[in-house]
């Protein structure tokens, strides 16, 4: 559920995977769809100009007002920040993506692989010393 070659064939994904794909569907039709990194969980945003919509490609796109995105980081045991409804950028969704494929390789005790993709978690780490947005993934 974490390919994107499996989430098309399979029509079912993670959180992430499937906001990654509204996003890129979004782009192409020239929307302002966005992904948001929420503590545990990944969601999407219509980023209009007035107000923004946060909706949850995982659960059949339901709709989630803001006050419930903080409900559900304290769910998660995470004291909210504004910052967690910020647009993730593509690097910080790209390092998620990977570090949750490093967790399956782990898991699965296919070592040399989670190695493999660690160390391209630490070059894209590098390469964004100095943020000032740092979510707890």
């Amino acid at each position: 559920n974490t390919y994107f070659s499996q989430v098309l064939t399979r029509r079912k994904g993670i959180p992430i995977s499937l906001s990654t794909l509204c996003i890129f569907i979004g782009q192409r039709l020239g929307l302002p769809i966005v992904g948001v990194g929420l503590p545990g969980h990944y969601i999407a945003k219509y980023d209009s100009l007035t107000q923004p919509i946060y909706f949850d490609p995982f659960d059949c796109g339901r709709i989630i007002s803001k006050e419930a995105c903080v409900k559900f980081s304290e769910n998660m045991g995470y004291c909210f920040e504004e910052y967690y409804l910020s647009t993730a950028t593509n690097k910080e969704t790209l390092t998620r993506m990977i570090n949750n494929l490093i967790m399956i390789y782990n898991k699965n005790s296919q070592i040399k692989k989670a190695d493999q993709l660690a160390s391209f978690v630490k070059v894209l780490s590098r390469s964004s010393e100095g943020s000032s947005r740092t979510p707890p993934y």
